[in-house]
């Protein structure tokens, strides 16, 4: 079974996009904030996960299976506290996108496309926490970031380039596909983020 991959990502739900994005514009201002991305269903967890069961099933792109809940709390607790130590170190303002519940009947497409407006529009900062490369999520945030010019950081503040960028995200590939998972959704960031790089390195020379 092949999945479907929407690339770039477009929800469903327009008008609860818009509001929720409204409702963060009363509290912060424009490129004023730093953006945490961070894997929750998936990433590095989920791939030694599956590698440790052996797992046999297709994943759906549009479903948290009750088989993943270990993964996706240990996803949360790590995020839980790489939050904290960030906050504990700068005074800007953060958005985690970890703490919005679950909406109902939002699929990834939804999500995926909230979060990247929500990178364009507020965020100055992108922190790409370890295992981002892994995450579709994470790395279409890493992209919109990108394509804005803002700065992407790895959990130490040092600087992702474009080039690196693409470098990490090629091991996950290569990884996820040794695994026999979906690697859709990263190949063609990859190639949004290889046509960045062409840009970049026009604009140097």
């Amino acid at each position: 079974m092949i999945l479907k991959t929407n690339f770039p990502p477009k929800t469903s739900y327009e008008d609860q996009v818009i509001a929720m994005l409204e409702v963060l514009r009363s509290v912060i201002p424009d490129k004023n904030s730093i953006y945490i991305s961070i894997p929750l269903t998936s990433g590095k967890r989920f791939i030694d996960w599956h590698d440790e069961n052996n797992s046999k099933f297709t994943r759906a792109e549009n479903n948290l299976e009750n088989s993943l809940l270990s993964v996706i709390e240990d996803n949360k607790r790590y995020a839980k506290d790489i939050v904290r130590k960030l906050r504990n170190r700068f005074s800007e303002i953060f958005i985690d996108p970890l703490a919005l519940p679950n909406i109902n009947g939002w699929s990834q497409d939804d999500y995926r496309d909230f979060w990247g407006r929500v990178v364009e529009r507020y965020a100055k900062t992108v922190v790409c926490t370890n295992d981002w490369n892994y995450s579709s999520g994470c790395t279409y945030e890493f992209l919109v970031a990108k394509q804005n010019k803002i700065l992407t950081v790895d959990e130490t503040c040092g600087f992702i380039s474009t080039e690196e960028g693409i470098r990490q995200i090629k091991l996950a590939i290569k990884e996820m596909e040794s695994c026999k998972l979906p690697t859709g959704f990263l190949k063609n960031v990859v190639d949004a983020l290889t046509e960045i790089k062409v840009e970049e390195t026009v604009c140097t020379n």
